[in-house]
Order: C-alpha cells, then structure tokens, then sequence
C-alpha cells in the first residue's frame, strides 16, 4: 500500500517570525508589525528612525518567539553592520501590544557587539557605537529597546539565532521550497490568472492546494487587481503561488484582492503562499501599490521588497537574503495551512521543527546549530524501506508557535540550494544505487555458477 501523503505548514521552519533571513537583513522601508530573525548582519537604511512594533494597521493577535521562555521581537546572528548603515536608530518597541500580556512584549539578541556600546536605555538597552552611552540619533548606527525590562549582559548571545532557527529548520524551509517548486504537493488543483484589461479572474476549487504558475515576465507592469470567484482561501483551500524568476526579475505584485479585509482585517494572508523558484544567490525584486497578502519562502536568495507607496505585505517572509525598501510596510500574518506533500519528496533529510514550545536546550558551545547525526537517523536508511525524505511535524501545530530546538535528523540540506544527496539518490525504497547494484552483480554471478556446475554435470554423464 503507498504512503499516504503527509500535512505540513511550510512555514514552521520560520519559528514564528515575521520575517527570517539565511543571511543579511536590509531594513529600509517604513515600519515592520511582527518580529525579526536575522542569520547574517543587520543593516538599516531607512531615512527615519525605523520602527518595529506589535501592531499598528496589522493583527494583534499573535505570540512572540521565545528563548529560554523570553519573548524576543529581533534577533541577529551577526551584528549590527553601522558601516553599511545610515545614521539612523532601530526601535523595537512593542508598540500596540498590550502590555498585560508578556507573550507579547519582546527582547533583543545580538550575536556580537564587540564592537558596539551596551548601556542602559529606560526600562531597556541600546547598542550603539563606542564610546557613547546616550543613545542619541547623529552617533551612528543604533537599536533600541527601552519597554520591555531587559539587562545590558543579555543582548549579546552568539547562539541566539541559532536556537530560535535551528539548522535543521532552515534545511526543511529549504527542503519544502523545493519539493513545492517540483509540483510534490498532493491534492492540488491547477489554476490561472485570467486576465481582462487589469483584473484578473482566479477560480479556486474547494479543498484542495490551489497551485497559480507565476512568470514574472508576462505579469502586467502598472496597477492590476486579483478577483476569487465563489470559492475563497481558506485553511482547507490555500493557495500557492509559484514564482519562476530567472534572476533579476521584477514581479508587479496586485494591487489589491478584492474582498480581502474583513473588520479591517486581511481575512486572506494566513492561506497564501508565494513560492519563488530563482537561480541561487539571484535578485527578485517585488513592488507593488497596495496591499498584498501572503508569505513569502525565497530560501535560495536574495527577496528585495521595492515597495512602491504605501504597500503593505501582510504575511510571513523566509528569504536567504531580505532588502525592504521604500515607504511600505510589513504587517504579521502566520501562515495557518498545512500543505499536504507526497512522501517520496527528496527535498531534504530533516523533520520540520515543531514550533509548539520554546528553543530551550543547552547549546553547542562553539555556537554551531548543527550535530553528529546518530547513524540511525539518516535519509535512507536500507533497514527501513518506509523512511522518507521529509519526515512530518505535528500537522497540527500553527506556524505562530516557536521552535523546540533542532529536528531529530541532522542530515542537513545546503542552505545555498546546492543538495547532491538529495540530486544523486534514488527515490526513497529502502536501497540506494550502489547496494542495488552489488545485489545485481551477486544474483549474475550466482546465476553463472550454477550453469557451469549443471554443464559439467552434463559432460560427465
């Protein structure tokens, strides 16, 4: 009997973060709502002091990452790169959030600030250049985070991000993006964007993946309008729209999906996903002139955010690289649907993260998020013909949650999209190449003895 097929939010890897990058962050837009996960340096570029909130014009209702049990809005791997900087502060504030619910109300974590000043700043910190204590916009490059009490010696920690996005989480974001882009999802439904003048028609099918092909290229270049039909995304029926950039691209995003807000709310953005598909290390840059929901997974490089206006992406963004510019905004919208993928995916040998609880755990002292796999926990394991490629979280689990630390499996997929196990091997049968083949050369071999041995018997009669 073949597997069935398993449900997984592609997005669990994120942790719950609003926005995670492999590598560098670019923050030069106008604000961000949610919270930020940064492997590489943060740089800020923006014109005026930038700020990151709970919530402004987004939904409030949503938890933040924790480490350790503490809520953490931002976090950097690296550090905050002041030469590549303007001469602006970042503010974490909190803004929006109530302040009766500590879930809600984050710290900072920078991998390194040798060479930053750590002083007090009100109930909080502020990491800016040495020798200044004050805080003051005009010293260079700066965050700041006065709300939420938070000691000086608890902003730097190298393994940070490393807890809160585990190896093995970027290696299965990775390994979902790819599995998605080869059309591995099950119980999908093919649709398209039907265009007259600037709207464009999209019919969906209850209850199965909607998957929309994307071809930056033949998408309209001025304003353009999404309209569903009687049927509208939900959990049950998401939507996946799988962007195909050669590299340099840029893809106009619509400016509006009709009848997306209810309340005020984007009732939308938890069930739409832009997959994008690019040569590695490549650029695409999206702009668009209004409001677009959905998440973003860009694991292979670099996603830069042209926001035209007052744009608002209004979902989760996964990207090895991420530049926001312009005046837009990002608002938090967790990615709330499971996507039901074919057990003989090859993206990756990694479970997806469980973001149920908090990353606690004593981490690797050297700072690595990686481990010595146990041997039995490899991707193909010959004693085990039913072991797969992508092993299956909790499906129940919402991508708002946090991570528990690193995956059972440690066999890990290359971040930079580069996957030789995974391109070399066979599907998933309990046997690879090689053992096949030395089976292969027994059986012959056995085979040809034995008719020598009947043909002598023959002669000798």
């Amino acid at each position: 009997m073949a597997a069935a097929p398993v449900a997984v939010n592609p997005l669990a890897g994120a942790g719950g973060f609003t926005t995670v990058s492999f590598g560098n962050t670019t923050l030069a837009n106008h604000e961000l709502e949610g919270s930020v996960a940064v492997g590489g340096n943060l740089v800020v570029k923006s014109p005026s002091p930038y700020n990151i909130i709970h919530k402004s014009a987004g939904d409030p209702n949503y938890d933040l990452p924790t480490l350790d049990t503490v809520p953490v809005r931002l976090v950097v791997g690296g550090a905050l790169d002041r030469a590549a900087s303007t001469n602006q502060m970042v503010r974490v504030s909190s803004g929006g959030a109530n302040e009766t619910t500590p879930a809600r109300m984050g710290q900072i974590r920078i991998g390194n600030t040798s060479g930053d000043s750590v002083a007090g700043r009100g109930a909080g910190v502020c990491v800016q250049a040495k020798p200044f204590t004050d805080c003051n916009e005009g010293n260079g490059a700066m965050i700041e985070q006065s709300v939420v009490k938070q000691s000086t010696g608890s902003v730097q920690d190298a393994t940070a991000f490393n807890r809160l996005v585990p190896a093995t989480a970027i290696a299965d974001l990775t390994a979902r993006n790819r599995a998605i882009t080869a059309g591995e999802l099950a119980n999908t439904f093919e649709t398209a964007l039907v265009f007259s003048g600037n709207n464009a028609a999209l019919n969906l099918k209850a209850g199965f993946t909607n998957v929309v092909k994307i071809d930056p290229s033949v998408i309209p270049t001025g304003d353009w309008y999404v309209q569903f039909g009687s049927v509208l995304p939900s959990a049950t029926t998401p939507v996946v729209f799988q962007v195909t950039a050669k590299g340099g691209d840029t893809l106009r995003l619509p400016t509006r999906f009709d009848g997306f807000q209810t309340g005020g709310v984007d009732i939308y953005a938890r069930y739409l996903l832009w997959n994008v598909d690019q040569p590695a290390d490549s650029t695409l840059n999206v702009t668009s002139s209004g409001i677009v929901p959905g998440s973003w997974l860009a694991p292979h490089g670099t996603l830069r955010a042209d926001i035209t206006g007052k744009t608002l992406l209004e979902g989760q963004i996964v990207a090895k690289t991420l530049e926001l510019f312009n005046t837009g905004e990002i608002h938090h919208f967790g990615f709330d649907a499971s996507l039901s993928f074919e057990p003989s995916s090859t993206g990756t040998a990694t479970s997806s993260p469980d973001p149920s609880g908090s990353a606690t755990g004593t981490p690797d002292p050297s700072g690595s998020a990686t481990s010595t796999p146990d041997p039995s926990e490899t991707a193909m394991s010959a004693a085990d013909p039913s072991a797969t490629a992508m092993s299956t979280p909790d499906s129940s689990v919402s991508a708002t949650g946090t991570p528990t630390g690193t995956a059972a499996a440690d066999v890990l997929d290359d971040p930079s999209g580069s996957d030789p196990a995974a391109d070399d091997a066979l599907a998933v049968t309990g046997i690879d190449a090689p053992r096949s083949a030395g089976i292969a050369a027994l059986v012959i071999l056995a085979g040809a003895t034995l008719l020598a041995v009947r043909r002598r018997r023959t002669r000798t009669r």
